[in-house]
């Protein structure tokens, strides 16, 4: 609604506004994110837990380097969902203040 004007104008607060009426996101997208990135870890850990013990394949054929990144990569998946989903609480509370 209103554009940044207490701070140094640099590239993003003189381009982008504070709050747009237009969203660019679905509002539970943090939602769908994070659910991918449960499935994602919660394969790595069950390829981890029901493969082989003697260092080689795993059980859906992948080395434990990559079944701990795919893990990893999840853990990054669910920490961004959970990051959108508290983001999109704030402006949530930040609008019903504003009325």
């Amino acid at each position: 609604m209103g554009w940044v004007a207490t701070q140094p104008m640099g590239f993003s607060s003189a381009v982008f506004p504070l709050r747009s009426e237009t969203r660019l996101m679905p509002a539970n997208i943090g939602q769908i994110v994070r659910i991918v990135g449960l499935l994602m870890e919660m394969f790595g850990l069950a390829a981890v837990a029901l493969g082989g013990r003697d260092g080689g394949r795993s059980l859906f054929g992948m080395t434990s380097n990559q079944v701990w990144s795919i893990v990893a990569v999840g853990f990054a998946f669910w920490l961004t969902g959970t990051i959108l989903i508290f983001q999109e609480a704030a402006r949530r509370r930040e609008d019903a203040e504003d009325e």
